[in-house]
C-alpha cells in the first residue's frame, strides 16, 4: 500500500510590513492614479526590504537617523523608470525638475562619487542622499532634516530649495485636494484649479492675474493678500515697454523689495513665460 501523501495546504502570504504604504503616499498615489495616470505608471514599486534598511545603515554610519519620510517615499516608490517622478513638481529649479529620480540601488552607486564632490570639508555632504541626478548635477535631501538642495555640477556648489521633502509632500496632497495636479507631456505640472460651476471668470489688473496664478500654484509665498502697493508696483513693471526678460528681472527686484512676500520660487524663464501669457 502506498504511503499516504500528507494534504497540500495554500497558505497565503502576509503583506510585508516593512513595504507597506503610509497614509500620505496612499492618498498621494490615489490623486496621482486619477490625475495622473501615465505618470504613476513611471514610478517603481517600492524597495525592497534589504534596501530600506539598507538606508537606515547609510544614516547610522554617519551618525544621524534618517528621516522618516525619506524612508516612507522610497517605501512608496523606489526612484522612477526615467521619470523625475514628483520632483517635476520643485519650485523654481528647471534643472532639478528634470533629473531621473533614482532608486536605491541607483543611489548606492551614486554615494561615492557625490561624496568625493569635496565642496563641504567638514564632512556635511557625507549627511545628505542624492535623490536625482543628470550630467554631474544632483537633487539631495538632508538625511537627518529632509531639506531638499540642489548641488551644481560645474560649481561644485550646494544651495537648499528652502523646502522640505514633508513639506513638499503636503504641498503635493494639499493641490491633489484642490484639483490643482495636471500632467504634461514631459511630467507632472501644478494647474489652475476648476473654477466651480457658474463662477466668473477671473478678471483684475495684470498684476492681479499675475500675482494670483504664481500664489495658487504656491510659487510665491505672502502673507495675507497682496497689498494695493505690490500690485501697483506690479502693474508698473508690467505695462513698461521693454522685453519679457527685462520685466521678469524687474519683478523680481519687486518681489525682493516687499516684505509681505515671505519667499520666491519663480526663476526667470517661468516669469517671462507668464508675462507673454498675459498678452
Amino acid at each position: 500500500m502506498a504511503a499516504k501523501r500528507p494534504p497540500i495546504v495554500l497558505v497565503r502570504k502576509s503583506d510585508d510590513s516593512a513595504r507597506a504604504k503610509s497614509a500620505l503616499w496612499q492618498k498621494l498615489d490615489a490623486g496621482l492614479r486619477k490625475a495622473a495616470p501615465d505618470t504613476l505608471s513611471l514610478l517603481n514599486p517600492g524597495a525592497s526590504p534589504h534596501y530600506l534598511a539598507w538606508l537606515t545603515t547609510v544614516g547610522n554610519e554617519v551618525g544621524v537617523t534618517m528621516h522618516p519620510a525619506i524612508i516612507d517615499t522610497y517605501r512608496a516608490h523606489d526612484g522612477a523608470d526615467n521619470s523625475s517622478g514628483i520632483f517635476a513638481l520643485l519650485p523654481g529649479q528647471s534643472a532639478a525638475n528634470e533629473m531621473p529620480w533614482l532608486s536605491l540601488p541607483q543611489i548606492e552607486e551614486e554615494l561615492p562619487g557625490f561624496r568625493s564632490a569635496g565642496y563641504d570639508s567638514e564632512g556635511g555632504v557625507r549627511k545628505l542622499l542624492p535623490v536625482a541626478a543628470q550630467n554631474g548635477d544632483v537633487l539631495y535631501v538632508a538625511m537627518e532634516t529632509a531639506e531638499l538642495g540642489f548641488f551644481d555640477g560645474k560649481t561644485a556648489e550646494a544651495k537648499s530649495l528652502g523646502v522640505t521633502l514633508p513639506d513638499f509632500l503636503a504641498t503635493i496632497e494639499r493641490a491633489i485636494d484642490e484639483g490643482r495636479i495636471g500632467e504634461a507631456g514631459d511630467g507632472l505640472e501644478f494647474v489652475a484649479a476648476p473654477a466651480p460651476a457658474g463662477a466668473a471668470t477671473p478678471g483684475g489688473s495684470p498684476a492681479q492675474r499675475l500675482l494670483a496664478a504664481f500664489i495658487e500654484q504656491e510659487q510665491l509665498l505672502i502673507e495675507g493678500k497682496p497689498s494695493k502697493q505690490l500690485i501697483a508696483d506690479v502693474d508698473k513693471v508690467l505695462a513698461a515697454k521693454k522685453s519679457a526678460a527685462k520685466r521678469a528681472a524687474a519683478l523680481l527686484d519687486v518681489f525682493d523689495d516687499h516684505d509681505e512676500i515671505e519667499d520666491v520660487f519663480i526663476d526667470d524663464d517661468a516669469l517671462e513665460a507668464a508675462i507673454k501669457d498675459l498678452g
